[in-house]
């Protein structure tokens, strides 16, 4: 593992090799049967400097899965490539905020590129039949990203200032049944309403 490692490689215990070998070949094949251009720059790494509102500089960096201009890929691999567990999963995971910080990233570095560049998730599945499904943000999803990207910068720059590095909650949280979790179980128990 460790030789892998100072190689630049990543290690993979044999058990799981066959496994994801045959993952990422199904995957490629779906990708490029899709016409997924797969020649391009792979994990590029983009520098740039964002100003916060109040003027402080906030240097920021960004990894790119794949690009090929003037497309950004980014690779999901997940459980379920659903439309509907796709959904969940931007949400879940800030997807939208990724891509409106790519976007920027790509902006910022080449700026003759700006509003020219495309981003896009792949989503695939690591279990037969590996069910691939593309997916790009609509204009709602990436202003919300990039709100959240520029709350982000402000924040940043409000720490960097002050050494103040706030958690997320200052007491304990508490946790509550959601109203469609309630609905669900009294449809699937007969006990749920005691």
């Amino acid at each position: 593992r460790d030789e892998a490692i100072a190689a630049g490689l990543m290690p993979v215990l044999a058990k799981d090799y066959d496994g994801l070998n045959a993952a990422a070949t199904e995957i490629e094949k779906k990708l490029t049967g899709m016409g997924v251009d797969l020649s391009g720059q792979k994990e590029g790494v983009a520098f740039w400097t964002e100003r916060a509102d109040d003027g402080t500089e906030v240097k920021c960096k960004a990894r790119l899965d794949h690009w090929l201009s003037p497309v950004i890929d980014d690779l999901k691999t997940c459980a379920s490539a659903h439309p509907n567990d796709i959904d969940r999963a931007i949400r879940t995971f800030g997807y939208e905020m990724q891509a409106a910080v790519y976007l920027r990233a790509l902006e910022a570095t080449f700026p003759d590129l700006r509003g020219k560049v495309r981003f896009r998730l792949l989503f695939a599945e690591l279990e037969p039949p590996y069910m691939v499904v593309p997916v790009e943000l609509d204009d709602s999803l990436l202003a919300l990203g990039r709100s959240k990207w520029r709350r982000s910068v402000n924040l940043w720059a409000q720490c960097l200032k002050t050494g103040n590095w706030p958690g997320y909650a200052s007491e304990p949280h508490v946790a509550a049944a959601r109203n469609w979790d309630i609905k669900q179980e009294i449809e699937v128990s007969p006990h749920a309403a005691e």
